[in-house]
Parts: structure tokens; C-alpha cells; sequence
């Protein structure tokens, strides 16, 4: 778990590599093309995929009527990769933490990733949620695996870290589970 949080947080820190550049213009909420094509012809879809009732790029309305406020957000930053506003939305009691994407400060945001932990109940589409075992994953998700960025033990990556769900496995169960784009 420790090795995949140092991951995403390297990856999240990407972005600011990038602010000079010059954006491409992606629509807030809607997957990247990346993203849109993660796990091609392997039977994995974004578009299908969800933690809970939470898929991405659901609008700020649908997640407030579903989980009201969050107990907690971060600073609405500019992404210099995206030109877009990001915010970290945080819900400790149901183990989940949004990251809302939204084209300038005062718009309405949409889910860019989600991430569930303990003590969350929610699940993904094919029913795997946090103290799963790796072999439910693997039975789950093994026909959607990205070999290349899984680590047996500690990490499982179903789709792409381009646009997928990510496993976290402590003592052979899910610890945590992140699903979105961890890379660009």
C-alpha cells in the first residue's frame, strides 16, 4: 500500500511538472482518450466501472444528493497538464475521497477519481470491496490485468494506470481501492 500511495503521489504531483504547458483542451469529468481506450479488447470500460454508486465524471449535484457535503475539501488547485481546477473531497466515515475536476473556481465540479479504505462498505462493478482477498480480485478482474504495473502482494491494476481501478493489498487483502487515472 505504502508503494502505490508513493506512486499516486508522485503522479499526482506530475501535473505541476507541466504548468507551463499549453493545454489540450479536455472537457472536465469526461474520461481522457487515455482513458476512454484503457483496457481496450481486453473487456475492461471505464464508462462501466464504479466504486459504490460513484463513476467518473459524475456531476457535483449527483454526488451531493448521494452523499451530501463532505466533511472536508482541499484548495481548489489549477492543473497545469489540464488547465483545470481540482479539488479533494473528503468523506472519513464512508472511507472515500473524491478528487472534483471543474474548468475554473466557480463551476460545477465532476468526479475525476475516487478512492475508497476502510471503513468503506462500497464496491466496485464486479463486487470487490476493501478486505478482499487478491484471488477474488484476480478472479474478478485477472482477464483485465495490466501486468506490467501490477506487483503480486502489494499491488493489482485492472485496465490501465491510464484510466482503470487500482487494488492496494495488505496481508493478501484489499486495503485500498483507486479508481480513475493515476497517470496521464
Amino acid at each position: 500500500m505504502k508503494k502505490s500511495i508513493a506512486i499516486l503521489a508522485s503522479l499526482a504531483a506530475i501535473p505541476a511538472l507541466f504548468s507551463g504547458c499549453v493545454t489540450t483542451g479536455t472537457t472536465p469529468g469526461a474520461p481522457s482518450q487515455a482513458s476512454a481506450s484503457a483496457g481496450a479488447g481486453s473487456g475492461f470500460s471505464m464508462e462501466s466501472e464504479r466504486l459504490g454508486p460513484i463513476r467518473i465524471g459524475d456531476p457535483e449535484r449527483d454526488i451531493l444528493t448521494e452523499l451530501s457535503l463532505p466533511a472536508s475539501k482541499g484548495d481548489d488547485i489549477q492543473w497545469g497538464a489540464t488547465g483545470t481546477y481540482v479539488q479533494e473531497w473528503s468523506y472519513p466515515d464512508k472511507g472515500l475521497t473524491l478528487q472534483m475536476e471543474s474548468p475554473d473556481q466557480d463551476s460545477s465540479k465532476t468526479v475525476l477519481t475516487a478512492m475508497i479504505e476502510a471503513p468503506s462498505a462500497y464496491k466496485t462493478a464486479r463486487g470487490i470491496g476493501i478486505g478482499a482477498t487478491e484471488a477474488e480480485v484476480r478472479s474478478a478482474y485477472g482477464s483485465v490485468e495490466e501486468a506490467e504495473s501490477s506487483t503480486p502482494g502489494e499491488t493489482f491494476v485492472a485496465g490501465s494506470i491510464y484510466g482503470g481501478v487500482i487494488f492496494d493489498f495488505k496481508g493478501g487483502k484489499v486495503s485500498q481501492i483507486f479508481l480513475g487515472a493515476g497517470a496521464e
